[in-house]
């Protein structure tokens, strides 16, 4: 067992190092030396590659003696592998498909089956705000930007809060599995209206909660992005171009999990509506086998999640941008006056219809 830990430690680290060393040696040649800033123990090895921001994190708390300007450069190299860290580390918990029956064992979809992986989620939230604030060199821009991403990390919290009092779990696998059920229109209404019993709709978050859908497409269009920090006085002659580079690509991650979460928990991950997995092994097992078609399925599955989520990444870019000209104030009054307190509702009138035996 030890054997295979290390073999799979081992060629993960040589892939890894095979990207991150000649990717140093191209950034270097671009930007000459400015482009790694650390002149450490562990700085001038070039088998670093880039994690030169870990390097310099390194060099700052082994070195003896540390002064403020020491402490502040130790902040500065931490915090472009925190901002990074976040959306790597979210993304453990967000499933691209449901669970699945291989072999008489069950496989799910995800890469941590966690009961408490909504609390991951907003904990990762909180983990690139304080990375990014850390980056901002003048204490009122540090403010702004620190006030906007935790008002709409809360709002983001309250959303994601309705929606698991709806299915009833923390888990973002088990509100995938719920989500593979139908259900009729006629249950929004009542016995009132018979004629809409036979219409099926799947039983998707965003049928289920559509004030929290529309919330949180807010909420995490709203956060102030990686954008505002590099875009900030100061920020050139603070982060060197290696941390650059890993801001840019934090940067693109966040705007990848924030689609994945909303297919994930909103839109039914990679399944198809109204089309539920066991129809799919079912047909294709006639021909194939169980054990194929399951594989099979978990491929559709997998490609239509991939599919939404770059659909709802085009369809959200045009929002992205409108929300990003607001200026602080307009931003966040939008939160404080609209956001924040229509999350506050929502959460109560979900728990209130639950309490009142409701659906």
């Amino acid at each position: 067992m030890l054997l295979g830990v290390g073999f799979k430690v081992i060629v993960i680290s040589t892939v890894v190092l095979g990207f991150l060393v000649p990717a140093r040696a191209k950034l270097l040649a671009r930007e000459g030396p400015r482009a790694v800033a650390g002149t450490g123990h562990f700085s001038r090895h070039p088998a670093i590659g880039l994690l030169q921001p870990l390097a310099q994190f390194l060099d700052s708390i082994t070195r003896d003696g540390r002064s403020e300007e020491d402490k502040k450069r130790w902040a500065t190299s931490a915090a472009p592998l925190l901002v990074l860290i976040a959306p790597l580390a979210a993304f453990a918990v967000v499933p691209f498909g449901s669970r699945y029956v291989f072999d008489g064992a069950l496989v799910s979809l995800v890469v941590a089956d966690i009961e408490w992986g909504v609390v991951w989620l907003v904990g990762a939230a909180m983990l690139a705000i304080y990375g990014s604030s850390a980056l901002i060199v003048d204490p009122a821009h540090r403010l702004q930007h620190a006030i906007l991403a935790i008002s709409y990390a809360a709002g983001t919290a309250l959303c994601l809060a309705a929606l698991a009092m709806v299915f009833q779990t923390l888990s973002p696998i088990t509100m995938v599995v719920a989500q593979e059920q139908s259900q009729s229109i006629g249950d929004f209404f009542g016995p009132s209206l018979p004629a809409l019993q036979n219409l099926q709709i799947p039983s998707w978050g965003l049928f289920l909660q559509p004030v929290s859908f529309a919330l949180f497409i807010l909420c995490a269009l709203g956060t102030p992005s990686i954008s505002n920090v590099t875009s900030a006085p100061g920020f050139q002659d603070r982060v060197d171009g290696v941390g650059q580079f890993w801001l840019r690509t934090a940067e693109h991650l966040s705007n990848v999990l924030t689609a994945s979460v909303l297919v994930a928990l909103f839109l039914g991950a990679g399944a198809i509506p109204l089309v539920p997995a066991d129809m799919i092994i079912g047909e294709v097992a006639e021909f194939f086998g169980n054990g194929l078609a399951t594989l099979l399925t978990m491929a559709i599955h997998i490609g239509v999640f991939i599919t939404k989520v770059m659909l709802v990444i085009l369809l959200l870019e045009p929002l992205r941008r409108r929300l990003a000209a607001l200026s602080f104030a307009g931003s966040l009054r939008l939160c404080s006056w609209g956001v924040i307190p229509a999350c506050v509702v929502n959460l109560w009138v979900t728990g209130a219809m639950l309490v009142g035996g409701g659906s």
